[in-house]
């Protein structure tokens, strides 16, 4: 499984631009969905992510992450947490990404800096939900306090 995921996500930085996005996330959404993190693993997502985030396609995005993101065992950190939760955030839909929301310990190796910056990345999106929310209820409370 590994030697797939590798050739996918190689093929994946070279060609995605070039073909139809629509078979690597299909390729994606089969190949990927197991809990095992890999440089591979990463390399493909944060490809993905790349080519649909600088289009707007946030509602490709936030599909193809949040399914993902439904399979992982939340216990140790994937950067397609972080992009799920940056797509959901822009269309400010959350229903899907709810399992990953209130995590707040994830395993993770700090020696790797491609990831380290998802990971803050995860965080930073989390935080702005959580104000959103704060903001939202307080809000309520002011109008139905009258």
């Amino acid at each position: 499984m590994e030697k797939v995921q590798a050739i996918i996500a190689i093929e994946a930085s070279k060609n995605l631009k070039n073909t139809n996005y629509q078979f690597y996330i299909q390729l994606g959404l089969v190949y990927f969905r197991n809990d095992k993190s890999s440089f591979y693993r990463r390399c493909f997502m944060e490809t993905i992510f790349k080519y649909f985030q600088p289009r707007s396609e946030y509602l490709e995005g936030y599909k193809f992450f949040s399914e993902i993101c439904n399979q992982l065992n939340n216990k140790f950190f994937y950067v397609e947490m972080a992009f799920a939760l940056f797509f959901a955030y822009q269309l400010k839909m959350f229903d899907n990404v709810k399992n990953i929301l209130n995590i707040h310990f994830l395993k993770f190796d700090f020696n790797n800096y491609d990831s380290l910056k998802y990971y803050c990345m995860y965080f930073f999106y989390q935080g702005q939900y959580f104000i959103s929310i704060k903001v939202l209820l307080f809000l309520i409370n002011i109008l139905t306090s009258k």
